[in-house]
């Protein structure tokens, strides 16, 4: 997939049309090195119970089928001057001066483009007579993915992204650490691009490492009620809105968390976090005169704090677990947190 999606990144650079036609019966096509036999089918008579049939040709069903076919197709393509990637067996390349074409292989599946619509006319004629093919045209639909190419670029189906969010979204119900992530990429819902799916992609291959994942409500007596709240000021790029982001643990078990871009834009980190400031006032009582624009929920929670319903202290950034919830972290810090939050991988039943 890395190898069509740098195709479909490239041809939409330069300007490149992309075609697409598929093989009819490519394993057919295939020829076999070794002796393999099988029984008669069904319908055709056998003149002793000792006869089987010996195959000159692949069959589906056969291991060696699919690497048969690409044998016999690369050997097709080297014919014709491809030159085959040291680095991807699927990719092909022909130069002729300073055009290029360049084939990329999935099964029976196949894209051509390049800047040389002579050659990619000649080579659809070629491989028609050799295996005869079905000239599906422009690329549209391929591996499940939708492309839909405009003025801007190409744009990925949005059904299909808008699906695979709100599989994501339903999973942070139990799995915290994809709260972040998933609002992120909710934020492009109407008009997803080919980064955004990738993104999406990725998160997959974070949950493939451990599928067994998921929150833990351990059986201790506790009832302390830890709340973590956490903001990045100004860090969304289009907007420059701030992302917030809350967790809630009672009795060491998540209970409840969020991660949230702000409504509106705070003109600076103070307005936004209320932290360090929120705890000053809340003990101080001769700076409550100088804070009125303080929403009243934000001096509801001196009261608390003055009856002794509740403390409030400091986290430094270093130590804060609300920070899973505000931006992208790197990999250490991430599954230091995880660790943390009260998700834990079960073991296979």
């Amino acid at each position: 997939m890395t190898t069509i999606r740098c195709l479909i990144a490239i041809a939409v650079k330069k300007g490149w049309s992309i075609s697409q036609f598929d093989v009819n019966n490519a394993f057919l096509h295939g020829d076999l090195q070794e002796e393999v036999y099988m029984k008669f089918p069904s319908g055709m008579a056998s003149p002793s119970p000792n006869h089987v049939c010996q195959l000159q040709k692949s069959l589906y069903g056969l291991k060696q089928a699919s690497r048969q076919w690409h044998v016999k197709l690369a050997g097709a393509l080297t014919f014709k001057g491809y030159t085959i990637s040291l680095n991807d067996y699927s990719l092909f390349f022909n130069k002729t001066g300073d055009l290029i074409s360049i084939i990329v292989v999935y099964v029976n599946d196949i894209l051509i483009t390049g800047d040389d619509p002579i050659e990619t006319a000649t080579m659809k004629d070629f491989l028609n007579s050799k295996f005869q093919i079905k000239d599906l045209g422009e690329l549209h639909y391929f591996l499940g993915m939708e492309i839909l190419r405009g003025e801007h670029g190409c744009i990925i189906d949005p059904s299909i992204y808008r699906r695979l969010v709100d599989k994501l979204n339903y999973l942070t119900h139990t799995r915290p650490d994809l709260s972040f992530l998933v609002i992120t990429l909710s934020q492009f819902m109407q008009q997803p691009c080919q980064g955004h799916f990738d993104t999406a992609l990725r998160v997959l291959r974070y949950l493939r490492l451990n599928p067994d994942q998921g929150q833990f409500f351990n059986p201790t007596s506790s009832f302390f009620l830890i709340a973590l709240c956490d903001a990045d000021w100004a860090s969304c790029r289009d907007s420059r809105r701030s992302i917030s982001g809350f967790f809630i643990s009672l009795g060491g078990s998540p209970v409840s968390w969020k991660s949230k871009k702000q409504a509106f834009i705070s003109l600076s980190s103070a307005e936004l976090e209320y932290s360090q400031a929120a705890i000053y006032i809340a003990k101080n009582s001769m700076f409550h005169e100088r804070t009125k624009h303080v929403e009243v929920d934000c001096h509801f929670v001196r009261q608390q704090f003055l009856s002794g319903l509740i403390s409030l202290s400091f986290v430094p950034s270093s130590a804060q677990l609300a920070n899973l919830f505000t931006k992208a972290l790197s990999g250490p810090s991430h599954f230091s947190i995880l660790s943390k939050l009260g998700v834990v991988s079960f073991p296979s039943p």
